[in-house]
């Protein structure tokens, strides 16, 4: 059968991940989600497959078969698919992208004989068309035969495998949340209070972005050196005229840049003790 998929879900990972696969030489087969429309704007997307509104057993006619589903609908569909497959699964590889959960969540693919997975991009997708792989790091983790061909997909896509050790509790969708949505969170309360105080909008966001470009730049550059200001001392009187000037913004804007410059300030003073023990 070859390299063979089916995937199954309208996410925007499923879409990038099988037109990444099919650019790579994997033959695309079902390509399922919830309506027959949607099920045809993926096939677009991916540049191969046919099309199908619904579950359907036409998934075991591939090797591999990918789950792309909101994290509401992964139980239901593997009890689904493991149901309408019996024993057929055995010898078949089931992989899964939600960031939530670990390959435990395909137990009743895996009680029918299926090796499972879960993989997992790290990146921000736009829902409005599949995204180029390379370079993306990938958190894998599953069964010994799922996983080789986890690293297998995540090779032909260009990406980075990493073995995981610990999905099921979250703390992976929550290093992604920290750096895709709350990194964006934060450059819009930047836009907010730059738009208050003169910038016009598209100044604000020109400024805002480009301020946090250089910032992931400085940090990419020296995340492995010592703070250059580690220990500098904590300024009371400025975060309280801080905090009084945030008023005027919703109270989650306070709230934020405390506990950030609260922590900020301990990594400085941690920092600064360490370098006095070298």
């Amino acid at each position: 059968m070859g390299k063979s998929i089916a995937i199954v879900g309208g996410e925007s990972v499923g879409r990038s991940v099988g037109r990444g696969l099919r650019e790579s030489g994997w033959r695309i087969g079902s390509v399922i989600s919830v309506d027959e429309a949607t099920a045809r704007a993926m096939v677009r997307a991916v540049g191969a497959g046919t099309p199908h509104a619904g579950l359907t057993r036409l998934v075991l006619t591939s090797s591999v078969t990918l789950i792309s589903v909101p994290q509401k609908e992964l139980a239901r569909v593997a009890a689904e698919l493991a149901a309408m497959g019996s024993n057929e699964w055995r010898g078949k590889t089931v992989l899964h992208t939600c960031e939530t959960h670990d390959h435990s969540a395909l137990h009743p693919l895996a009680r029918r004989g299926a090796s499972t997975a879960s993989l997992h991009p790290l990146y921000a997708f736009d829902k409005r068309k599949a995204a180029p792989l390379h370079g993306v790091f990938f958190g894998i983790e599953g069964e010994v035969g799922a996983l080789k061909i986890a690293r297998s997909i995540v090779h032909d896509l260009g990406g980075v495998a990493v073995r995981l050790n610990r999905v099921r509790y979250g703390l992976l969708e929550v290093a992604m949340r920290f750096a895709r949505n709350d990194v964006a969170l934060l450059v819009n309360a930047s836009v907010q209070i730059l738009n208050r105080i003169g910038f016009s909008t598209r100044q604000a966001e020109s400024a805002a972005i480009q301020l946090a470009r250089q910032s992931l730049s400085n940090f990419k550059e020296h995340a492995s050196r010592r703070m250059a200001s580690a220990g500098e001392a904590f300024d009371a009187a400025l975060f309280q005229a801080q905090a009084n000037a945030l008023r005027e913004f919703p109270a989650e804007y306070a709230n934020v840049y405390e506990a950030l410059h609260m922590k900020t300030g301990a990594d400085k003073v941690a920092a600064g003790r360490n370098s006095w023990q070298h």
